[in-house]
C-alpha cells in the first residue's frame, strides 16, 4: 500500500474518533468498521497512537488520548493540487483591485 493510502486511511480513522470522542475501538471491530485488513488497521491506529492522538488501552480497545484535543500536528491533513497555480492559491490584497 503506497504512502498516499496510508494518509487517506490515517486521516479518515482520525476523523470517526474527532467527530466521536467517545469511540473505543479494537483492531477487529475498526477492521470490520473502515474494510480494512489487519495489518493495515494496526498501522493506522498505531500511527494515531504514537501521534499522541488515541490511546491504546490495556483491553486492546483505541480511544481517543483526550476529550479536547483534535488536532495531530504530524499527520499531514491537507493536499494541494500540483495543477493549481500558487497565485490561486494565496489571498489578494484588496489595494491590488
Amino acid at each position: 500500500m503506497d504512502a498516499l493510502a496510508v494518509d487517506d486511511i490515517v486521516r479518515r480513522i482520525w476523523a470517526e474518533y474527532a467527530e466521536m470522542p467517545g469511540l473505543s475501538l479494537t483492531v477487529l471491530q475498526g477492521q470490520r468498521l473502515w474494510g480494512l485488513d489487519r495489518s493495515t488497521c494496526v498501522t493506522a491506529l498505531e500511527l494515531l497512537t504514537t501521534a499522541g492522538f488515541l490511546r491504546k488501552t490495556s483491553a486492546g480497545h483505541y480511544s481517543r488520548a483526550s476529550d479536547g484535543r483534535t488536532d495531530v500536528p504530524s499527520l499531514r491533513m491537507a493536499r494541494i493540487d500540483s495543477t493549481t497555480p500558487a497565485t490561486s492559491l494565496t489571498r489578494k490584497d484588496k489595494t491590488s483591485r
